[in-house]
């Protein structure tokens, strides 16, 4: 049986294994096919288009497999695996450092994964569009253009899990008449930033009906392409002790657990650094959210004589296929 490009066909399929994206691989006489929420060891019905297939049934299940957390799980793209069980999770994460370290002839232990807490997520950034005379606020389905309405989030802070609605209020009357617009939503020490980022706004009167939306809300500070169009305190951030103001749309790791995370790494990493400073000994401390790449530059600094002492991955993006690093390497005289 053959299977082009456009043509539709129910199938059962068995999942091998998962894709560094999360999806489960299938091995079948036409080829690979790759199959969202699935897990290892499954034997599913799906719906297929050429390498793609959409889960129907399953009919034999994993025991990784758990019920997940949000009810927009499946819909939203958010998140791609919150339907297995925390253990085998981190297993999984753990190995996709793994992979691309023994792939370079890299053989280096990698540690369990350090994950954030749930609801720990900080920053998170919406899209809003006009569909009729209403606004739709919520994130992007998994590979469309389609907005999903959302109205919880697990892995939220509960600064901005509790205002869902309100934020969802707020983008009405701010959303232009066309086009989308990317609304960034930061927990700071003063109250919630949101940073309108897209198509010009609608009329500026209709911002002056948002502002008692906004106190209700807690939000701090509200910009619009980076200028700040309302502000009640100016929004702040602790990183390692020190209170730090924060730009419009400025750089932030998403969950502050895992700035603590790393951080704490890197400082374990280089504490002999000034002992050394006038040896001729090296220490390095590498930060990367990329792990084929880090692999590759591992390769480059151990081929120049250095050693890899630790490899610590971190969960800073729950229930997603990606994974942070930390490693720390160090040579001698």
């Amino acid at each position: 049986m053959s299977v082009t490009g456009g043509e539709q066909i129910n199938e059962t399929v068995t999942i091998g294994r998962l894709g560094h994206r999360g999806d489960g691989i299938a091995e079948t006489d036409t080829g690979l096919v790759y199959v969202p929420f699935t897990l290892p060891g499954e034997r599913v019905e799906i719906d297929r288009t050429g390498e793609r297939g959409r889960l129907l049934n399953i009919f034999e299940t994993s025991p990784a497999r758990t019920a997940p957390r949000c009810k927009h799980f499946g819909a939203c793209g958010g998140c791609a695996l919150q339907h297995m069980k925390q253990n085998a999770y981190l297993a999984w994460k753990r190995e996709q450092l793994h992979i691309p370290l023994s792939q370079r002839g890299i053989d280096a232990p990698v540690e369990p994964v350090e994950p954030v807490p749930i609801g720990s997520r900080r920053r998170a950034v919406f899209t809003a569009r006009r569909v009729g005379k209403h606004s739709v606020f919520g994130y992007h389905a998994r590979q469309s253009h389609e907005i999903i309405k959302i109205e919880e989030c697990p892995i939220l802070s509960p600064e901005i899990a509790r205002v869902l609605p309100g934020l969802a209020e707020l983008a009405g009357p701010l959303t232009p008449l066309k086009g989308e617009v990317r609304i960034g939503v930061t927990a700071t020490e003063t109250g919630l930033d949101v940073a309108f980022e897209g198509p010009k706004p609608r009329p500026p009167a209709l911002m002056a009906l948002a502002a008692p939306l906004l106190e209700k809300l807690g939000i701090a500070r509200l910009s619009i392409a980076g200028e700040t169009v309302m502000s009640f305190a100016e929004p702040m951030v602790r990183v390692d002790g020190a209170e730090i103001d924060l730009p419009p749309l400025a750089f932030l790791q998403a969950a502050s657990e895992a700035e603590r995370i790393m951080g704490r790494l890197v400082l374990e990493g280089v504490a002999q650094a000034k002992e050394i400073a006038a040896s001729k000994v090296a220490k390095v401390v590498a930060v990367s959210c990329n792990p084929a790449t880090l692999a590759r530059d591992l390769k480059t600094l151990v081929d120049g004589g250095y050693r890899i002492d630790r490899v610590t991955p971190v969960d800073q993006f729950l229930f997603s296929p990606h994974i942070e690093a930390v490693v720390q390497l160090s040579r001698d005289t």
